[in-house]
């Protein structure tokens, strides 16, 4: 195991710059998700790491090792892909051998080893079996067999479960966080699933057209966004923004100019019957139910601030709710954020 270390890492094809002076320090042992929209970068960083990709400018050093010039073999990595990349002609057996008959390892150790990823991924029954037999959560599986054979100081994965259904991914994320906690070899996980990086992640490192917008746990990011970016990737449905004159007038913040942004998460706006404020802790905002929506046990609630053309999504646990419909929203001021309206940051 080891740590990873980016410095004034930077990325760029010709004058087009993909990543943009990335510092940071990955623990030993850790699991970090890399999360961000399609295009921000993450793949590419994943795969500088790596060492499939040549780095424009910066160092990455794994352990004590500056391995920015190595090849991806000399690095002590370990990469699991989305298409898997397994060898059709070879078995479930072969295919996690592969790397260690490469580097010459004794044919009992290869046998030990594969038996206990066998046993770990529940392949056992599979060894014989080829890729073309399997589901595609097997073939995962088998990916990460290889990858865990060769104990390697960082196991890095780009977007492992994006060629899954709904089930198995839930299923692979379980096993991979198991995996994680029986071999604690430190981590990349590569996504654009946020729900990937709140159960996976010990911390996520959230990109934004190739800058890194916010470091931090699964609760910090979502409890604290550091900017609107944040607030509006992370949570689904996204945070709720309120600016200019509208927050002014309803939100009836002093402080509250029209320099300010005021978020809100969905799931802390509340429908009162309350006609007007009774303490100076809450304000009341006056809504347009546009259309609701049920997601099983909660619903979601779609309009508009009334006399606005501000919309608001509010998560109720009720279902008793028509389209057209004039309702209340309370709001408690300690649940607001508060950013700058120019730069999008956290006041």
């Amino acid at each position: 195991m080891a740590k990873v270390l980016l410095k004034n890492l930077k990325k760029s094809y010709q004058n087009n710059q993909i990543i943009k002076n990335i510092n940071l320090e990955i623990n030993d042992g850790e699991f970090i998700v890399v999360l961000g929209p399609s295009g921000c970068g993450k793949s590419t960083m994943l795969r500088m790491i790596a060492g499939l990709e040549k780095v424009t400018e910066g160092e990455i050093y794994i352990g004590q090792t500056n391995v920015t010039k190595l090849e991806p073999k000399d690095r002590s990595i370990a990469m699991v892909f989305q298409n898997y990349a397994l060898y059709p002609h070879m078995t479930v057996y072969k295919n996690i051998a592969y790397g260690l008959k490469l580097h010459k390892v004794p044919k009992a150790e290869i046998e030990k080893k594969v038996e206990i990823a066998a046993e770990m991924l529940q392949l056992k029954d599979l060894l014989q079996r080829k890729p073309n037999q399997l589901s595609g959560g097997q073939r995962q599986r088998v990916a990460m067999g290889r990858a865990i054979v060769r104990e390697p100081n960082v196991f890095l994965f780009d977007e492992p479960l994006s060629n899954l259904d709904a089930k198995l991914r839930t299923q692979m994320r379980f096993e991979i966080k198991n995996i994680h906690r029986n071999v604690k070899t430190t981590s990349i996980y590569v996504t654009h699933d946020q729900i990937e990086a709140m159960t996976l992640a010990d911390r996520i490192i959230l990109l934004n057209k190739g800058e890194i917008e916010q470091i931090g746990t699964p609760n910090e990011l979502y409890e604290s966004p550091a900017s609107t970016f944040v607030g509006g990737f992370i949570g689904n449905p996204p945070m709720n923004f309120i600016s200019g004159e509208i927050a002014n007038k309803y939100l009836q913040i002093d402080s509250l100019n029209s320099s300010k942004i005021a978020g809100i998460r969905p799931e802390r706006i509340q429908i009162t019957d309350k006609e007007r404020e009774t303490n100076k802790n809450e304000c009341l905002i006056p809504f347009n139910i546009k259309m609701c929506e049920s997601i099983g046990h909660e619903t979601l609630i779609y309009g508009n601030i009334e006399n606005s053309n501000t919309e608001l999504i509010v998560k109720e646990s009720s279902h008793s709710f028509v389209k057209n419909k004039k309702i209340n929203l309370q709001i408690l001021y300690k649940d607001l954020h508060l950013f700058n309206a120019t730069n999008g940051k956290r006041l």
